[in-house]
């Protein structure tokens, strides 16, 4: 677990020095924020039978930048696997997918 801990730590500070993470993050802010005052509006209406969790996060439109978030993430991080020539090794590794 403390080997788990040491690798997250070093990739969240590398990710989160390039201006990516930043862009990724106000992208996911803003959504979520739009979802949220969305809910709000629909709800002070009229009373509605659903909560304010309902209203935000079961809709489906709600998890469709998903899919281009997480990607968003992930190519940067591979890339500089790449880019450093340690994609071969860290594929290669006897470890579980869990532990790369």
């Amino acid at each position: 677990m403390r080997t788990f801990l040491v690798l997250l730590g070093k990739e969240l500070r590398s990710f989160f020095l390039s201006p990516v993470a930043w862009v990724v993050l106000a992208l996911f802010m803003a959504i979520s924020g739009l979802s949220f005052s969305w809910a709000i509006n629909h709800l002070r209406e009229k009373p509605q039978m659903q909560s304010i969790v309902e209203w935000t996060f079961v809709p489906r439109w709600f998890w469709y930048y998903y899919p281009f978030l997480f990607p968003l993430i992930t190519m940067r991080l591979f890339a500089e696997e790449q880019k450093l020539g340690t994609l071969e090794s860290l594929l290669t590794a006897p470890v579980r997918v869990v532990q790369v």
